[in-house]
């Protein structure tokens, strides 16, 4: 190993820094497919340049590459920086823009492994929380997801990192018009641009055409999974557990055409039946859930109620949206006295909810006393996981990834009977699935209609509706009291409702210890971890 060799050439680092790999970590020369290697190559002058001021300026100093999931464009590039920071003598300055934080740290991680298999490297790189730090030179990357005004004024800037362009939301735009007007201002200053294929109605697909006709960017787009290291095997088992459209979209690098990819035409248009009609509540052999999504005033808000039966198909029992005007805010008021409406309707078993905005709503209509008189016996039919009448379900990863999974499935599997619902309908037609570091969501784009108002509801009412029609586990806790005995005594009551909930809380928490004793022995080591942050 010859640090002034790697100064002097690309190409010396390249096959000298070692790479991770499922056995023993390996120089990346060795190792890397043609793709990367031509990728690499055409920016290289560049990246060279950024340590050997010297040089005259290259012509191309962009770099747009569209590769499928799995093919190391973010590593790619993250291993260039790392290039720059540790062997340019002059302080230089960078920025790794993702959608968000899972994306940026994804970045940050992969300079953190080259760290941890590179001795020499790490004695040279210092990673301090959201940045990485050449302390001797003070060259730094920072990596953000920083809103736009933060992003003017970046004039001595010198790599842009536009990292997974395709997952970045609508206002992305004005935040990719901010970070590259700054990089135009710097002289000799390095882009890269990176994506999977995503839609083509999308100002993402406006800006990888402008790039591909622009002889000043590289641009590349792998055609399909090329990558030797992904085999036809871990490509089959994604298959299985993914809509065709989403899998060649994230896989194959597949660009749709529009709309969205989580669900197909024709399983969607499977679900609804033009005999149907919006349910009564009286019908017979039917239990009913209930699933809010609340927006005040940019957002619409919706609530889907869906009728589980004894056997058969999930059925859609009642919806309604309500739009906000311009100036105005939804009427809560209303949208509590709704609730409470469906609930004498259809004795709703739960309401579950996504606890943005609705925590106080929620508060209020758990506190009503007829469902306080309820709610042991409902804790005793249909307990564990949903105790509560409200049941509050935040956007954390493993509830994202549930509501994909059961949506998908159960469309797949024709698990519904729908009255015509044209809202809904068009809300799951335009399902995107979305890859983050977890797993996958599914997300909506944002349009005239609203922003998959009513399609968060069904998907949040589906969490219960799917464990009721036992598609899935569902805990229950053995009657303590019978809630008819006129004998029992309030405090007997009370005291019945207290040893359920303390059962409940019992079996939640040996899950949890269960679920973190797996995440210690199956999850490698985290950036924090390695580097005592």
């Amino acid at each position: 190993m010859n640090l002034q060799q790697m100064h002097d050439s690309l190409d010396a680092y390249l096959a000298t820094v070692r790479i991770e790999t499922d056995a023993e970590p390996r120089p990346f020369s060795e190792l890397a497919d043609p793709f990367q290697l031509a990728d690499i190559r055409t920016i290289a002058p560049a990246v060279e340049h950024l340590i050997h001021a010297n040089t005259p300026v290259p012509d191309v100093r962009r770099a747009w590459w569209v590769r499928p999931r799995g093919h190391a464009k973010t590593a790619d590039v993250a291993m260039l920086v790392a290039y720059v920071l540790a062997f340019s003598r002059r302080r230089r300055r960078g920025i790794w823009v993702a959608a968000d934080q899972q994306q940026g740290c994804e970045g940050l991680d992969s300079i953190a492994t080259l760290c941890r298999h590179n001795k020499w490297l790490s004695q040279m790189l210092t990673i301090q929380g959201s940045r990485v730090l050449n302390k001797r030179t003070k060259s730094v990357m920072d990596f953000t997801t920083s809103d736009v005004m933060s992003a003017f004024g970046r004039k001595d800037t010198d790599i842009f990192c536009f990292d997974e362009v395709t997952h970045w939301p609508l206002k992305g735009e004005d935040l990719w018009t901010a970070m590259y007007s700054a990089a135009g201002k710097r002289a000799g200053a390095v882009v890269f641009a990176l994506m999977n294929a995503g839609f083509a109605d999308t100002f993402q697909r406006r800006l990888r055409d402008i790039a591909e006709a622009d002889p000043n960017w590289a641009f590349s787009e792998l055609p399909d999974a090329v990558a030797t290291w992904i085999s036809a095997e871990q490509l089959a088992d994604q298959h299985k557990y993914l809509p065709t459209i989403a899998f060649d979209r994230l896989w194959r690098n597949q660009w749709s055409t529009a709309g969205g990819d989580a669900l197909t035409e024709e399983d969607v248009n499977a679900a609804f039946q033009e005999d149907l009609q919006p349910m009564t509540g009286n019908e017979k052999g039917f239990r009913f859930v209930a699933g809010v999504d609340l927006g005040l005033t940019r957002d619409f808000s919706a609530v889907i109620v869906l009728a589980v039966p004894e056997g058969g198909r999930i059925r859609l029992a009642h919806h309604k949206v309500w739009k906000p005007t311009p100036g105005k805010k939804v009427d809560l008021l209303d949208v509590e006295r709704h609730i409470l409406e469906l609930d004498q309707k259809f004795n709703l078993e739960n309401v579950i909810f996504d606890p943005w905005q609705m925590e106080h709503l929620a508060q209020r209509l758990e506190a009503d006393t007829q469902h306080l008189h309820r709610k042991s016996k409902r804790r005793k039919e249909h307990s564990g996981r949903w105790g509560s009448w409200m049941c509050e379900v935040p956007p954390t990863a493993s509830n994202l990834r549930e509501q994909a999974s059961i949506t998908i499935e159960s469309f797949q599997d024709r698990r519904f009977q729908f009255y015509p619902c044209e809202p809904l309908r068009r809300d799951l037609l335009k399902l995107r699935v979305e890859e983050k570091s977890y797993g996958f969501r599914l997300t909506s784009p944002r349009d005239g209609e609203g922003h998959g108002d009513l399609v968060s509801a069904f998907t949040l009412a589906l969490l219960i509706a799917h464990e009721l029609a036992g598609e899935g586990p569902m805990r229950g806790v053995e009657s303590l009291v019978d809630d008819d005995d006129p004998n029992l005594s309030t405090f007997d009551r009370a005291w019945a409702d207290f040893e359920i909930t303390k059962q409940q809380y019992d079996e939640e928490q040996r899950d949890m210890r269960r679920s973190d004793r797996m995440e210690d022995t199956g999850t490698s080591e985290s950036v924090a971890d390695l580097f005592g942050l």
